[in-house]
C-alpha cells in the first residue's frame, strides 16, 4: 500500500496535519513569594476557589513542622478538578536530603503535570514558595 493511498484512507488526515502543525502548547506558570505572612496562602486559595472552568495545579512548598498551608488549601472547594503537590520539609531550589540533585523534585513535580493525559492536561501552574 503506497502513502497515497494510506492518506485517502485515513479520515482524520486533515485534522492530523492541523495538529502537528499547531504550535506546542506552553504551560503559563505563576510563582508566589514572600515573607511570611505576606499572603500568599490567601492569594493561592482565591485562585483556586476563583478559578472558573480553568484546570489549575498548585505546588506548595513548606519547611515548616506543622504544616499549616496544606491544612488551609486541601479544603472541599479547592480540590475539585485542580491538581496538587506538596513539597515537605524542603523548597524548591535546595533539598533537605542531600542524596536529591538541586530542585530534582521539582522538577519531577513540572514534568508530571506536563505530562498528564490529553483529558487531565492543567491550564494553569501555581507554586507557592516558603
Amino acid at each position: 500500500m503506497s502513502q497515497a493511498d494510506v492518506d485517502r484512507i485515513n479520515l482524520v488526515l486533515h485534522y492530523e496535519k492541523i495538529y502537528m502543525a499547531a504550535p506546542t502548547r506552553q504551560l503559563p506558570v505563576t510563582i508566589l513569594t514572600g515573607f511570611l505572612g505576606s499572603g500568599k496562602t490567601t492569594l493561592l486559595k482565591h485562585i483556586l476557589k476563583n478559578r472558573l472552568n480553568l484546570r489549575v495545579c498548585c505546588c506548595v512548598s513548606d519547611v515548616a513542622a506543622l504544616n499549616v498551608d496544606e491544612q488551609l488549601i486541601t479544603d472541599s472547594k479547592t480540590r475539585t478538578s485542580t491538581g496538587g503537590f506538596l513539597m515537605e520539609n524542603g523548597c524548591m531550589c535546595c533539598p533537605v536530603r542531600l542524596d536529591l540533585d538541586d530542585t530534582s523534585e521539582f522538577k519531577d513535580i513540572v514534568w508530571q503535570v506536563l505530562s498528564q493525559d490529553e483529558g487531565l492536561v492543567m491550564d494553569y501552574l501555581v507554586v507557592e514558595t516558603s
